[in-house]
This record gives C-alpha cells, structure tokens and sequence, in this order.
C-alpha cells in the first residue's frame, strides 16, 4: 500500500510539473491583436488612423500593421489595411498582469470612435491575451 500511495503522489507530482510547464510555454509565437474597422454597412474602411494607448498613462503603443497586398490589375502590389494591429508582445512586461488600453479610430467624413479594451499576460508573462474589447469597430457617417 505504501509503494502504491508513493507511486500515486510522483505521478500527481509529474503530472502537476507538466500542467505548469504547459501554462507557462513561453515560445517563439509573437502575439498580437488587431481589430476591424468598418462603415455602418459592413463595408471594410482600409485607410482609418487607428490610435492604441495605455488609458492611465497615455502611452502611444506601436506595434507593427500587417496588410494584405491587392492587384487591382495594373500589375502593381498595393498595401491595405484590413485589420489594425492594437497590441502585441512588445508590451508584454509593461502589462504587469493586466492593464486597460483604449483605442481611437479616426476617419475623415466619419464620428470618432472610441474604444476600451482590457489585455492581460499569461501567468508567466510571456505573451498578451485580450480580456474584453471589440473585435470590431464599426464608423458612422458624419
């Protein structure tokens, strides 16, 4: 009986080790998270000015926007936004757990929007997640 409750509490103990190691998988990923912006009818706006900082202390953030590259049959490769990155890993030690960011999208002929999201890191700090916030931002017409 005592081999077996020995047995018991190494393979719990193993077992404990690899749902922690798990958790905390700091890895080669980059995270990062972006949102749409989009007119009242669901039309993708590709030339917003989408603005992302820390609600407490104003900080610009600045992550790097991925675009989609569009022929429009002349040959050339143009860049367009189809999504605007507003937080990413670079951020990730000045979260500290989890921190508010609020995001402002700005487009001429349409109302500002204004936008809270909440982002926090992972238990071992090592990449974002997104608590709560739009996926995506929809502009009205002025």
């Amino acid at each position: 009986m005592t081999k077996f409750l020995i047995t018991l509490c190494l393979v719990i103990l193993f077992n404990s080790y690899l749902f922690l190691a798990c958790e905390c998988d700091c890895t080669l990923n980059y995270v990062s998270y972006s949102v749409f912006v989009e007119d009242e009818s669901g039309e993708p706006i590709t030339d917003a000015r989408v603005i992302s900082k820390f609600k407490k202390s104003g900080k610009v953030i600045r992550c790097n926007n991925y675009c989609s590259k569009v022929n429009y049959g002349d040959g050339v490769l143009r860049c367009i936004n189809v999504a605007y990155t507003i937080m990413c890993d670079d951020y990730v030690e000045e979260l500290n757990r989890y921190l508010e960011v609020e995001v402002t999208v700005e487009k001429e002929g349409y109302e500002t929007a204004k936008r809270d999201y909440i982002f926090e890191t992972d238990s071992c700090s090592c990449h974002i997640r997104k608590v709560s916030g739009d996926d995506v931002i929809k502009l009205k017409r002025l």
